[in-house]
């Protein structure tokens, strides 16, 4: 097992040192956790930054339908970067930064020897670029349209222009199963997003089987050294599919396996090798069922065929669509800790704005609900400064805390949030203040949405009962969790309506850690998780998601913590009665654990 210190070093994101517990505490006020890495498989628990509008739905430069896919992100070394995107079914090239992508003038660029009248867009796209040869090979996106419905495909183009607007075309690589035009819808396999993995240059994509099932994430690859020396020379690399636990399948109309259990929709993706986890991380836009959406999920994989189970870090009203995850450093194909996601938002092409968020893996525990036990290894205990269900009380809520709810739908937004009213009719808090809202039309987004001392409902999908806490002065700036959490469904899967409850944390506006999922099976489930560094005024949101469906989706047993770190020592004394006082701040903790180093200095002295 690999140990590492968790140092929480801002409100929102964290670092990681080495150093011992008694060094950081001789030279900063900071609390340390104890970590240990286990399973390299088990999603991950991960921070999201609150979005950044890159930009508004006026593009610029004449760059209308930008970007309509993936981004190819190359570095020049300098601080800026080329990127490659559809502008419409033709590809563009702009040179900015990572805060203004297209800070100069659009070039077009050119895929050569392309068949004639094959294909009605033909556009890019993901790039590679060779660092021994200079040589940048883009992933594109094709179309075969007939009769108001296409049939798309991924091709492979070459560049050795210094320039990087000209390509060779290659052929295509990637084919679905399902051969042109027998779909009697669009066939759409996506923008060919790729990671370099163990020598080979995987592709992701969605395929479509000829039975007319479909593997939502599925993925083919070639040996990258093959690739790289064939293209050079203008020959063609052929790609296999993963299918039934071989790469066996051609890539030109092969079958295919899907890769994620439950084989969840996928609309768009992204995938990075990612440093920091020696994973891949995977960036899914996806539809929910009843069409509304997108929205963007994360999972991960150590080998690039088995992946996590996704985690939603962006659930806004609107469309998240065509992620891109870019690195930070050298390489912004491979990430680090933290990395950006760029997406367009709201409605797509003209109408688009680009965002992005700021991702950064918090630590490396199995699952949210794994923490260290206190005195586990470390030199902290946990004191409580609140209680949802100790504190919770009828006609108001206690200091610190707010019932409220989402009427915009949207998540990240708490100055958009409503409170909840006391009603003492329902014996609850609801939006109303009366009688607890039944069914009626559409326009009842609020249908059920309560919260008790022990548990509530959720509205239709999107409305969610959220419980806040805020840091108060008495509680003090320090390192905080949730623990002693619960939750569980109480209707038992009765229906093929009940599709589960998740619970999302939020700190301030952004995402903390990943959502845990409550079972339609009536399990008792936890949310607990680190919270990392928060200041006094911060606000600790918990809010329940009804996901797709709101039918049968009460839920009992809810509780949580608001814990916040002690020295050992510090509880110690406050066991024994020497102390009484509320936890103070982290100055005055480091000053209190210097005095007790001192004064046990002193003692072997005079010993």
């Amino acid at each position: 097992m690999m140990s590492h210190f968790v140092v929480s070093s801002a409100r929102d994101f964290r670092t990681r040192i080495g150093a011992p517990w008694s060094f950081v505490c001789s030279i900063a006020p900071l609390a340390l956790v104890f970590v240990g890495i286990e399973s390299a498989q088990a999603a991950p628990i991960f921070s999201v930054g609150a979005r950044e509008t890159i930009y508004k739905a006026s593009q610029p430069g004449g760059l209308k339908y930008w970007p309509d896919g993936n981004f190819g992100v190359v570095s020049n070394g300098n601080g800026t970067y080329d990127f490659y995107a559809a502008n419409s079914s033709k590809s563009a090239l702009v040179t900015g930064t990572l805060e203004n992508p297209a800070q100069g003038k659009k070039k077009k660029v050119k895929i050569y020897n392309v068949p004639k009248k094959t294909y009605g867009y033909v556009a890019g796209g993901p790039v590679y670029e060779d660092e021994a040869t200079g040589a940048r090979f883009m992933v594109y996106h094709a179309e075969i349209h007939k009769k108001g419905k296409y049939s798309s495909v991924l091709g492979l183009a070459a560049s050795t222009d210094p320039n990087g607007q000209a390509f060779w075309d290659l052929g295509t690589i990637i084919e679905p199963n399902m051969p042109v035009g027998q779909a009697p819808w669009s066939v759409d396999v996506g923008g060919g997003s790729f990671a370099i993995h163990d020598g080979y240059f995987n592709v992701y994509y969605r395929d479509y089987m000829a039975n007319a099932t479909s593997s939502e994430l599925a993925v083919a690859r070639a040996p990258l050294a093959d690739l790289v020396s064939n293209s050079l020379n203008g020959i063609s690399t052929p790609f296999t599919k993963y299918y039934n636990g071989n790469w066996s399948e051609p890539g030109r109309g092969g079958k295919s396996s899907p890769l994620e259990t439950g084989n969840p929709a996928n609309w768009w993706s992204s995938v990075s090798y990612n440093e920091y986890l020696d994973q891949l991380v995977l960036v899914s836009s996806q539809w929910q069922s009843g069409g509304t959406g997108p929205d963007l999920y994360l999972a991960t994989s150590a080998d690039g065929v088995n992946w996590s189970a996704r985690q939603p870090f962006v659930l806004d009203a609107g469309e998240q669509m065509y992620p891109t995850i870019i690195g930070t450093g050298p390489d912004p194909q491979r990430t680090g800790q933290s990395f950006y996601v760029y997406y367009t938002d709201g409605k797509r092409w003209g109408k688009a704005q680009l965002a992005r968020r700021l991702v950064t893996f918090d630590s490396m525990y199995d699952s949210p609900s794994v923490l260290p036990e206190p005195g586990s290894g470390s030199d902290l205990e946990w004191a409580s400064v609140s209680d949802f269900h100790s504190d919770f009380q009828s006609g108001g809520p206690a200091t610190g805390w707010t019932y409220a709810w989402n009427p915009n739908g949207k998540l990240g937004d708490s100055a958009s949030f409503g409170s909840l009213q006391w009603s003492d009719v329902a014996q609850a808090y609801n939006t109303t203040g009366a009688a607890t809202t039944v069914p009626g039309t559409k326009t009842h987004i609020d249908d059920y949405l309560q919260l008790t001392a022990t548990g509530g409902h959720p509205g239709q999908p999107k409305y969610m009962p959220i419980a806040g806490y805020t840091i108060q002065a008495d509680d003090g700036a320090g390192l905080y969790r949730i623990a002693d959490s619960s939750i569980q469904k109480i209707d038992g899967n009765i229906s093929t309506l009940e599709d589960g409850l998740q619970v999302l944390v939020y700190v301030n506006n952004a995402l903390s850690g990943s959502a845990a999922g409550v079972s339609t099976n009536g399990q008792l489930m936890n949310f607990n998780r680190e919270l990392g560094q928060l200041n006094v005024g911060d606000t600790v949101w918990v809010m329940v998601n009804p996901l797709q469906s709101h039918y049968y989706d009460s839920f009992t047993s809810f509780d949580f913590s608001i814990q916040k770190s002690v020295p050992l020592a510090m509880m110690s004394l406050m066991g024994s009665g020497m102390m009484s006082v509320a936890v103070p701040e982290p100055s005055t903790l480091l000053v209190l654990s210097l005095a007790l180093v001192c004064y046990g200095c002193g003692q072997r002295r005079r010993n």
